[in-house]
């Protein structure tokens, strides 16, 4: 499943994390904003970091599933910026995987 490909990816990438919480400080309108997340999947690879959210959205069809993860795309650019931010390195691919049906969805990057 997409699962399992997942993991094949991460299992013989350098670094793996998992269930990694951060938080980084942005300039807001009245001062400094703390953002802070939790990325479910984090792996280096060559290209650079993947990370994944995993959402319980519950997605039936597969023709809903882009849908789907347009709407999730804001966050995941937030923490995507966060985490070159914290890493200092370059984030080649996020995604969402979607529990339910259990499928993988690049919405940056990727393939």
């Amino acid at each position: 499943g997409g699962h399992a490909v997942l993991w094949g990816r991460a299992a013989p990438a350098g670094r793996v994390l998992r269930e990694r919480p951060f938080a980084v400080r942005r300039a807001g309108g009245e001062g400094a904003v703390l953002q802070r997340g939790v990325v479910g999947l984090a792996f280096r690879e060559e290209s650079g970091w993947g990370i994944v959210d995993y959402k319980s959205d519950a997605v039936e069809r597969e023709d809903d599933l882009a849908a789907a993860a347009d709407r999730h795309r804001d966050q995941l650019t937030a923490y995507i910026q966060a985490w070159e931010r914290i890493a200092g390195e370059t984030v080649a691919e996020a995604g969402i995987f979607f529990i339910k049906p259990g499928v993988y969805v690049a919405t940056h990057g990727g393939a």
